[in-house]
């Protein structure tokens, strides 16, 4: 990032809580302030990250079984 850049970040994670991908937001200090992005835009960045958490758990996992697919919810336990 440059000079001057002001950026957050948040995880995205599956139902499982294992991190998948993130989301990001950058500015220049020249179009906002620091107290901008804090009391304005990061309040409405972590509902938008939420928001997209909660579709993704909303789908299942589709997985195989015998010569079918089983669309029940993913299992989280680990071997």
């Amino acid at each position: 990032m440059g000079a001057g850049t002001l950026s957050f970040s948040a995880p995205l994670r599956e139902r499982c809580g294992k991190v998948i991908a993130a989301m990001s937001f950058a500015s220049h200090r020249s179009s906002c302030t620091p107290e901008d992005l804090s009391a304005n835009v990061f309040p409405q960045f972590q509902q938008a990250a939420s928001r997209v958490e909660a579709t993704n758990m909303q789908f299942s996992i589709p997985r195989m079984d015998s010569n079918s697919i089983d669309h029940t919810p993913f299992d989280c336990t680990f071997a």
